[in-house]
């Protein structure tokens, strides 16, 4: 049976990040808690699978750095012997840290990507987490995003969508994306409306195409059409042909 015991801390592996998924954010208020009332809940440890007599940790990276700051040389700890396979423990280490605090959108993007490098396969992922394999795509990519889109997820600076466009359009066009991040932050900027920016942005730089075709499919890029200092020959041919793509797309 696992019993919590006092393990020492310089044998446990502090530098292994294997399962570390959340941003590690300053430790102060850990700290102080800890400092005060003690360590509520054991962290969770397994025997290192590489590094003889060492421990690697599967939940408790902050409570095991706050701990360290504080000068303590023991931890207490559930150390799990069962967790033989890289899967079971990251199983665990997704129910212990769920539990405590639900992950964000970046946090479950990198557990999926530690999972698939461990061969684990996407239905399975899915159904850890209860989404369609679609979203489970969606919040992967996030976690192969720029580091700068990444870090402003972390921070809570911009949201998912935000990202997502930013990814998409730093593809095919070069952004400024900490600027851009600054902006959403500080005119507080909907995904749509930043991307719009953009789209204009780019059209005073670039000529920039009215629609993408893919497949059967025409998507429309958002546009503005400034008609002052057209002549009324060119301005009314615009407009024609504006009322005659309105009347196609509803006619579909």
């Amino acid at each position: 049976m696992n019993k919590i015991q006092e393990i020492a801390i310089a044998d446990i592996d502090t530098k292994d990040e294997v399962f570390m998924f959340r941003v590690q954010k300053a430790l102060k208020g850990i700290r102080a808690n800890i400092d005060k009332i003690g360590l509520l809940s054991a962290v969770i440890l397994r025997p290192h699978p590489t590094k003889k007599g060492r421990y690697q940790i599967i939940a408790g990276h902050r409570r095991i750095n706050a701990l360290m700051a504080l000068e303590k040389t023991t931890v207490p700890a559930l150390v799990r012997h069962d967790l033989e396979s890289d899967e079971d423990a990251l199983k665990v280490s997704i129910s212990e840290n769920e539990h405590r605090k639900g992950y964000s959108a970046i946090e479950r993007g990198r557990i999926i990507l530690t999972a698939r490098s461990q061969g684990v396969k996407v239905k399975d992922i899915a159904e850890w987490f209860n989404v369609s394999r679609k979203q489970i795509e969606r919040l992967q990519k996030l976690a192969s995003m720029n580091p700068a889109i990444q870090a402003a997820l972390d921070r809570g600076e911009i949201s998912p969508d935000h990202a997502y466009k930013l990814h998409e359009l730093s593809q095919s066009h070069e952004i400024d994306i900490d600027g851009w991040i600054r902006r959403v932050k500080e005119e507080s900027l909907s995904a749509p409306k930043m991307a719009k920016l953009l789209f204009s942005e780019f059209a005073e730089h670039e000529d920039v195409e009215v629609f993408q075709k893919k497949g059967g499919k025409y998507r429309l890029r958002p546009i503005s059409i400034d008609t002052k200092g057209m002549d009324e020959e060119k301005k009314n041919r615009i407009e024609q042909l504006l009322q005659e793509l309105d009347t196609l797309v509803n006619a579909t």
